[in-house]
């Protein structure tokens, strides 16, 4: 299972997204079958004591994925993908991940 974790403040920057991460929660769960649990972390503040501090940070599995900012959904889905290849070394489709250097001596082979 990976862990999302998003530090909010109390203001709209927050409550948008929060509500992305478990968008991007419910879609990585329907269309890949991946479960995300989500946790939000309030931090009291408002919106420029947010701005200040950075506020919103969302953390995957530990690795900050968007920090100051709200995130897309497709950053939520492409940074727990990326997690997943890391510890893994499965890509979505569940194909192995190869690094660079593999697909070199695979061209080699063909040529």
């Amino acid at each position: 299972m990976v862990e999302a974790t998003i530090y909010v403040g109390i203001d709209w920057r927050g409550r948008l997204a929060e509500r992305v991460v478990r968008e991007a929660a419910a879609i990585l769960a329907r269309e890949y079958g991946v479960p995300l649990e989500v946790s939000v972390v309030e931090i009291p503040s408002d919106s420029r004591e947010s701005e200040s501090r950075g506020l919103p940070v969302l953390m995957v599995d530990g690795i900050v994925i968007a920090e100051g900012r709200v995130p897309s959904i497709e950053e939520v889905v492409d940074g727990v993908f990326k997690m997943l290849e890391a510890a893994r070394g499965v890509g979505p489709a569940g194909f192995p991940v190869f690094d660079d250097g593999v697909w070199d001596v695979v061209e080699e082979a063909i040529a």
